[in-house]
């Protein structure tokens, strides 16, 4: 599936995990990265999605935002939200 044929409010009225990373992917600059990340905390709060959104941290932290965001030192903490907000 091509992400970026899709657009940005297409995309968000989905509201499921495919187009949340559809719209990670396709996000420029990092107040969209942001609200993105804000969307999925709301979804993976509950305790039952500890291992989705522990798998969404990873992701977001060791590919997403050091491709989009190199070299910002808060990277890490946007990417921790998902981690540890449950906690």
């Amino acid at each position: 599936m091509e992400e970026s044929r899709y657009g940005e409010a297409e995309l968000a009225s989905l509201r499921n995990l495919s187009a949340a990373l559809f719209r990670l992917k396709n996000s420029r600059g990092p107040a969209k990265l942001e609200q993105v990340v804000a969307t999925l905390v709301e979804w993976l709060w509950v305790p039952e999605q500890a291992s989705l959104r522990r798998a969404f941290a990873t992701w977001l932290r060791r590919v997403l935002l050091p491709a989009r965001l190199p070299g910002v030192l808060d990277a890490r903490a946007l990417a921790a939200v998902l981690k540890d907000r449950a906690g």
